[in-house]
């Protein structure tokens, strides 16, 4: 088999691996084929049974055999590239699978019944097609949900629960859908923004359809959900909140650790890295404190800022994030020499999703680019003071998360798994946007305390959590003990720290990926400045670090290394 991919090239075995890895992706999971601009698949969800995961982890190893009998050395150094991302891809498919991934509930902050409404908002509706597609979604609720619940069952059967503290969060959650503001609203509004070009008539008669099948189809699967969450409480949830209380517990909390960081570092290892993290961000942040005029006095400092920079409602917030977000926009030119065609818009969530949501999260645009991507914003303005708008905008924005994906599906260059894949590099795409929220200093924004505080506190978050998440899963902390370390080493309101918590109990090792990634691409810009010297160009250096593609940390290092060499001999 070997001799016969060399002699047929190397390059187009990698080639035709990639496009089949590819279509496996999209084929067998169509939400994820809509948000990647893929829409042969949009009036599917999709097969979530036992089944179709043990399909598609038997898949996984046949392409890995396949990825590992090609010749590397007769590639070159991008094709290199794909190929290890290729077979690190293929292998945590597998070793997902193996340690029961697809029996271990993950309902918060975005569970299976937020994607349905999350599609409705996010995918392109140009075509009576398209609408007819989106209706479609809509009556293949009620299977999809029931697939999920049955291999909710076969999971409670074999050992797997839900952390009994997450309960009302995820009951609260499928509760904001059936209300006025939920998943209903967001079908109509897709209605009522119509291209003007298509047949009102049609239309008139598909916007009846679509109501029919809320009212028929969505909103009794929602609340067959509800009704399951609530009626199955002695063999759903768990009084343990540790992943490592599971079967084959410890193994799978370092899979997560492996897969959300792409490094080899323990939990041991990033809970070192966040207790000194921590401890340095506080000094920057108690130096603040003195500078301000409050001396020692981190309570009244905490209070002015988060109490007394509060919007007044949901529309004065967006107002101000939006022109923060313009601001940021017009001096990007000075750090990025290439710039995405795309554009964004900012919106509001519901308020009753709010409550249970993160204060703000992006939406990339489409391939096509037929669709804005979206900064979301909460509509409770008390859980996003002033001076949170600036790093939050850096971070999910421009030139953040937005802009990152946006560069990243221009790329024609690259494979589909490397242009659009990236929510599997969180590592890569979180460190980025972490990152993001520091180059408001090299962009001249953080000229004020205020600002200043929300970038230091935001940053004393994200070191918190590397402590919090391995505290919780690796150490056995309870949630009194992570909400208690929150509470002493941030800056967070009590009710922001409790949602934070909840998240990290509910989604084991992913917000390792943030810090982790931000000090691989800080410590990269670092090398870099100290081996070019005069010669460094911060330009240069950001749009090497964009021009890769979702990556791993080891991949982006390699890229970098490259980029480093090629500069210091110009």
């Amino acid at each position: 088999m070997t001799s016969a991919i060399v002699s047929g090239g190397a390059k187009a075995s990698l080639e035709t691996l990639a496009d089949d890895f590819w279509e496996f992706r999209v084929s067998e999971h169509p939400p994820e084929a809509t948000l990647a601009g893929e829409a042969r698949f949009n009036g599917q969800l999709g097969g979530v049974s036992i089944a179709d995961y043990e399909r598609r982890s038997a898949t996984s190893v046949a392409m890995l055999e396949r990825a590992r009998a090609i010749d590397a050395s007769g590639l070159d150094a991008g094709d290199s590239l794909t190929l290890s991302l290729l077979i690190g891809q293929l292998e945590n498919i597998h070793d997902a699978h193996r340690l029961f991934d697809h029996l271990t509930p993950q309902l918060l902050p975005i569970g299976f019944a937020q994607i349905p409404p999350y599609l409705v908002g996010a995918t392109p509706l140009q075509t009576l097609g398209d609408f007819e597609n989106l209706i479609a979604r809509l009556n293949d609720v009620p299977r999809y949900f029931d697939a999920h619940l049955e291999r909710m069952t076969i999971g409670m059967a074999r050992g797997f629960r839900v952390p009994r503290v997450l309960a009302a969060r995820i009951c609260g959650l499928t509760e904001a859908e059936l209300a006025p503001s939920g998943i209903a609203a967001a079908v109509r509004a897709r209605f009522d923004n119509c291209p003007p070009s298509l047949n009102p008539e049609i239309l008139k008669e598909l916007r009846r359809v679509a109501d029919t099948a809320l009212q028929d189809a969505v909103l009794p699967a929602y609340r067959k959900v509800l009704d399951f969450y609530e009626g199955n409480t002695e063999h759903l949830y768990r009084d343990s909140i540790s992943a490592c209380d599971q079967p084959e517990g410890r193994a799978y909390y370092c899979f997560k650790v492996r897969q959300q960081t792409t490094t080899e570092l323990t939990p041991d290892d990033i809970h070192a890295i966040g207790l000194s993290e921590v401890a340095a961000i506080r000094a920057q942040l108690a130096a603040l404190i003195a500078d301000s005029g409050f001396g020692g006095d981190v309570e009244g400092f905490r209070k002015h800022h988060d109490t007394d920079a509060v919007e007044p409602d949901a529309e004065s917030l967006l107002a101000r994030a939006s022109a923060v977000a313009k601001t940021i926009d017009g001096k990007i030119p000075q750090l990025f020499g290439r710039l995405p065609r795309s554009t964004y818009g900012l919106r509001l969530i519901g308020i009753e999703q709010s409550a249970h949501r993160p204060v703000a999260m992006a939406q990339a645009a489409p391939a096509d680019r037929s669709l804005a991507g979206i900064l979301w914003l909460t509509a409770l303005p008390e859980r996003c003071p002033r001076h949170q708008l600036l790093p939050l905008s850096l971070h999910e924005a421009w030139p953040g998360h937005l802009m990152q994906f946006a560069l990243a599906q221009e790329m024609d260059h690259l494979p589909n798994f490397r242009r659009r894949m990236w929510h599997d590099y969180n590592a890569y795409v979180e460190g980025w946007a972490l990152y993001c929220e520091r180059l408001g200093y090299d962009l001249g924004l953080y000229d004020n305390p205020n600002d200043r505080y929300g970038q230091i506190s935001f940053d004393l978050w994200r070191a918190a959590r590397l402590v919090v998440d391995t505290g919780i899963h690796w150490k056995r902390w309870s949630r009194e003990d992570a909400i208690a370390y929150m509470a002493q080493n941030t800056m967070l309101p009590l009710a922001a720290i409790e949602v934070e918590v909840d998240r990290y109990i509910a989604m084991p090792a992913q917000a390792l990926s943030y810090k982790i990634g931000e000090i691989a691409i800080r410590n990269l810009r670092e090398r870099a400045q100290t081996q070019l010297g005069d010669t460094f160009s911060l330009r240069d250096f950001h749009d090497a670090v964009l021009a890769t593609g979702a990556v791993s940390l080891s991949a982006l290092e390699q890229v970098i290394l490259r980029w480093i060499d090629g500069a210091s001999i110009r």
